[in-house]
């Protein structure tokens, strides 16, 4: 496990790296969303991060399970025998930026609801 902190968003990112074989598997899981089983993933987030997947070159967003919860996930797997020091740095860039700016888009549009009920609550 390794961690970064972000300096635009001022978060830290967790990568998890699991030797599978001959295969190397990185994962960043979003940890702005957790839950108890597959089942109850958020349905609109889920389709929004499947259509992100087309347009990322490293990584994909997936549904993973890392102790007893799941989280979306931006994960990207490759043979070790591939795996040069700037392959695996660019590999853990792209991971790490892709969930950082999917958690701040995600509490950008928290912040915004939240704005919004306020206005609401205050009859504006």
């Amino acid at each position: 496990m390794f961690q970064f902190h972000m300096e635009r968003s001022g978060r830290v990112q967790t990568l998890f790296i699991f030797h599978l074989g001959s295969t190397l598997e990185f994962v960043v899981p979003l940890k702005t969303v957790a839950f108890v089983s597959p089942n109850n993933a958020p349905h609109a987030l889920s389709t929004a991060l499947l259509q992100r997947n087309a347009n990322l070159i490293i990584g994909f967003w997936c549904v993973a399970q890392i102790g007893d919860q799941f989280f979306f996930a931006c994960m990207h797997n490759v043979e070790m025998k591939r795996l040069k020091a700037g392959y695996f740095r660019l590999i853990v860039a792209a991971l790490i930026e892709e969930c950082d700016m999917v958690e701040s888009i995600l509490t950008d549009a928290e912040a915004q609801a939240d704005i919004e009920r306020l206005k609401r609550m205050m009859g504006e």
